[in-house]
């Protein structure tokens, strides 16, 4: 789908700002993207697909890609992100919004879900990170068992990079095409994805970002108590969860995480990794659609 009448704006957020993408005139659909390093610009345009049915409102996180603005780790927490979500559904005008977050994304929505349940119309977790710190060792523990040696010692091996370090693009994009292989089922996509994880960055803000990401995980899943999933079981936000088949967190987790909401579904769909919507868009549409359309 190629759309020609997509805007883009600044919002003001706390002591900073996020940039805001909107394409569609429906019922607004948020998109909370992955990380929590990246920004939005990886799914587009891909999510531009359900412009058909909504109006599609994507933003970078704060301090991330495009909204970022000197940000430091100071700056950003989950709180400010729950905020920062919240104050764009105030400008939104809306008194509900239904939300789709992908990855970490998935994190954030479901803080959010939780923290302002009444505002949450609709909840769909795409491929999403998981939410306890059990189930982020389990992910990681998959993750790293899917690599082979090779590529463990090339991530190390650029990781000890100078130029990596200084938030080199190219040294930046070497280190993301091995650390993605394993997260997509058809290689094809891989290149093109990598191509524009960093499409709003420059080696200033990847360093910054990088920082900004162990704040936030630290707060989160790398706490031995961090565990959203005895609070889900109250969540009374209709929620679906869509997930690849090949989805590098085990399934186990991904249906810990449905069987938690009360009511949640759960969509696998085979021959699909991390980021279904490139291995298996037309059906991550059409479940998107019919589910979360008011």
């Amino acid at each position: 789908m190629v759309v020609t009448d997509a805007k883009e704006y600044d919002l003001p957020t706390g002591s900073g700002r996020i940039r805001v993408r909107e394409v569609g005139d429906g019922p607004p659909l948020v998109v909370l993207h992955g990380g929590p390093g990246l920004d939005h610009r990886y799914l587009v345009p891909d999510l531009d697909a359900l412009a058909a049915s909504f109006r599609v409102v994507y933003y970078a996180q704060r301090g991330r890609g495009a909204s970022h603005s000197g940000e430091g780790p100071e700056d950003v927490s989950i709180a400010s992100d729950v905020a920062d979500l919240d104050q764009l559904r105030r400008h939104l005008g809306e008194s509900r919004v239904a939300l789709l977050g992908h990855s970490w994304g998935g994190l954030v929505a479901t803080e959010y879900a939780l923290a302002h349940p009444q505002r949450v119309s609709r909840l769909v977790l795409l491929s999403p990170s998981p939410v306890s710190h059990a189930g982020h060792v389990a992910q990681v523990s998959e993750w790293t068992a899917r690599r082979t040696p090779e590529q463990a010692a090339e991530l190390e091996r650029i990781s000890a990079d100078p130029a990596y370090q200084a938030g080199d693009i190219a040294a930046d994009a070497a280190y993301a095409l091995t650390h993605f292989a394993s997260t997509v089922v058809d290689p094809a996509h891989l290149e093109t994805l990598v191509g524009k994880l960093r499409l709003s960055y420059t080696p200033a803000t990847i360093v910054a970002v990088r920082a900004i990401s162990r704040r936030l995980l630290a707060e989160t899943l790398l706490r031995e108590d961090y565990d959203l999933l005895p609070r889900l079981r109250e969540l009374p936000v209709p929620t679906m969860v869509i997930t690849g088949d090949d989805e590098f967190a085990p399934m186990s987790v991904m249906r810990e995480l449905a069987e938690a909401i009360p009511g949640a579904r759960l969509e696998v769909l085979a021959g699909a990794g991390h980021f279904p919507y490139l291995e298996r868009p037309d059906d991550c549409w059409r479940l998107v659609s019919e589910f979360a359309a008011p």
